[in-house]
């Protein structure tokens, strides 16, 4: 990140649709700046329209389609796009992928923080890439997306003397003379001082506390400890599990063999499967993906299909219709995500169709929980008819490369 001296933060979640990062080497050299301003838009109005993917030609005239750097009312700066990545800056510029663009929330008249920290920033990317030397500096107003074309003519000559005084490290540049407000801000700090004072007396004495760190180590072995002893709890369980996946299946079988008996009606095969999945898979976004359940507890009938094309075979080809009902829970790893972004489960059934029987959407951004989505559904299965059903996942959200299923089961019963 460039110019973090000038408080540059880091805002994700800007539409990959609105910029393209070439290989190494490739980039053409920055030409100069693109200054515009988002006019009756609010900062965060950027930001929902930013997170959402650039659609032609309705993004054209309200804000260029995306930018490198936001500086907000209050001077604070936002790096939206990293600098070494070309920002689909208009509709009509052609010349625009040289160009670093910085967006100033509002319009005329900006703040004199806000023009202060857009013309900083101006300077910081000028010397980073060499622009200084050249005459005359390219900092031009970006006007070409708004339709009535009255956001931003020029730049104002108060951008100037701050750009000046910066470039000549002279880095305390005055704002223009405000007496009432120094004078309240002069009072604002004498109502200060006793609370400093107040708070250096309360720093004085939590530093005349003992020192807890023999206590914090003794509870840090304790919690290695704790870590060895759920890790063999773990393995405990899974074993557990496994033995009673495994007795069920043989209690199962012992009830089919019971209904066969001679005083017993015999029943039909109740056509019963059941898979699990315990190692992490690792899918791609935007694709429906098929998930695989490769590890067999139960199948009566071996309807089941394992492998990257997991699928159950079903239907027994004759003219009996067939109903089936099918269960199970996948777990989808920690991951980052952004608000809106969706995850659907799909049943694949004999036509082709992709039922969808689970779905989750993002509340926020950033990390989340593990999340698990579970199913309970029944399709029929037309006479005369063998049909492959698959279970299929598929999520929009792009934060991230790949997305992980790291546990999840099916059961399939005949009804």
């Amino acid at each position: 990140m460039l110019c973090e001296q000038y408080g540059v933060r880091y805002n994700e979640c800007v539409h990959r649709t609105r910029y393209s990062c070439p290989p190494e080497g490739e980039r053409a050299p920055i030409r100069g700046l693109l200054v515009a301003c988002s006019g009756d838009r609010s900062a965060q109005d950027v930001l929902d329209i930013y997170k959402r993917p650039f659609v032609p030609p309705g993004d054209c005239y309200d804000l260029p389609n995306s930018v490198h750097y936001l500086v907000y009312k209050d001077g604070a700066i936002d790096e939206l796009v990293p600098y070494n990545c070309y920002v689909y800056a208009t509709c009509n510029r052609s010349d625009s992928e040289p160009f670093l663009t910085i967006l100033l929330e509002g319009k005329p008249p900006f703040s004199v923080y806000q023009l202060r920290a857009a013309a900083r920033l101006a300077c910081c990317l000028a010397r980073q890439f060499d622009l200084l030397s050249r005459d005359p500096i390219e900092i031009l107003p970006l006007f070409d997306y708004d339709a009535n074309k009255d956001c931003l003519q020029q730049l104002p000559s108060e951008f100037w003397v701050y750009f000046n005084a910066c470039v000549n490290r002279e880095d305390e540049v005055s704002a223009p003379p405000e007496l009432a407000c120094c004078n309240e801000l002069r009072e604002r700090l004498n109502d200060l001082t006793p609370r400093l004072a107040a708070l250096e007396s309360r720093v004085a004495a939590l530093e005349a506390r003992p020192d807890l760190t023999p206590r914090v180590e003794y509870l840090e072995n304790a919690l290695v400890v704790l870590g060895s002893q759920l890790a063999q709890l773990n393995n405990q369980y899974e074993s557990l599990r496994d033995l009673v996946y495994s007795i069920g299946a043989r209690v199962t079988r012992i009830e089919e063999c019971f209904n066969k008996l001679p005083q017993c009606k015999e029943q039909e095969c109740c056509g019963r499967a059941e898979y699990v999945l315990r190692d992490c898979q690792q899918y791609v976004p935007l694709v429906s993906n098929i998930v695989d359940f490769p590890r067999r507890i139960e199948d009566t009938d071996n309807i089941v299909t394992t492998g990257p094309l997991w699928c159950a075979n079903l239907g027994d080809g004759f003219n009996n219709v067939k109903n089936y009902r099918i269960q199970g829970c996948i777990t989808i790893s920690q991951r980052r995500w952004c608000i809106g972004k969706k995850v659907i489960v799909y049943l694949e059934d004999c036509v082709g169709n992709q039922l969808t029987v689970a779905n989750w959407v993002s509340p926020s951004n950033g990390p989340q929980s593990p999340i698990t989505l579970c199913w309970d559904t029944t399709i029929v299965v037309p006479a005369a008819t063998v049909c492959c059903a698959r279970i299929r996942v598929w999520t929009d959200d792009v934060t991230e490369p790949f997305f992980q299923i790291c546990s999840g089961e099916i059961r399939i019963n005949r009804v």
